[in-house]
């Protein structure tokens, strides 16, 4: 692959590390527009795995501000460990039961990332 653009036009899956602290959001943003032009009826961008919940927080708020107008999916961590005692939190059940129901039924208006967290893929 000679640039960036043949890498998203092709059928092949990219994966991109080791982007510096901060430049996350901007270089998201910017593969999204390029998958975009490259594919004008696709709906799913990109999957983004943050290593916390703090920064997967962070990189939403940065995609609010460099894409406007991509849509996100958020998949948030269990806040408890399996087999403990504690029940998990009724916010993060439930934003987890709107992520899976949103990709499960396909519902996109718009371009959407899917964020979520190495806890949360495991």
């Amino acid at each position: 692959m000679k640039n960036f653009s043949d890498a998203l036009s092709s059928s092949m899956m990219l994966h991109v590390t080791h982007v510096p602290d901060g430049l996350e959001g901007f270089a998201l943003s910017e593969i999204a527009a390029a998958h975009l032009r490259a594919n004008k009826d696709s709906k799913v961008v990109a999957v983004y795995i943050a290593r916390d919940d703090r920064r997967m927080a962070s990189m939403e708020q940065a995609l609010r501000y460099f894409a406007p107008k991509l849509d996100s999916i958020s998949f948030p961590a269990w806040d408890c460990v399996p087999y403990d005692r504690v029940s998990p939190n009724a916010e993060i059940s439930a934003r987890r039961m709107t992520a899976l129901s949103r990709l499960a039924y396909k519902t996109f208006e718009k371009p959407t990332v899917l964020i979520t967290s190495v806890n949360a893929i495991l």
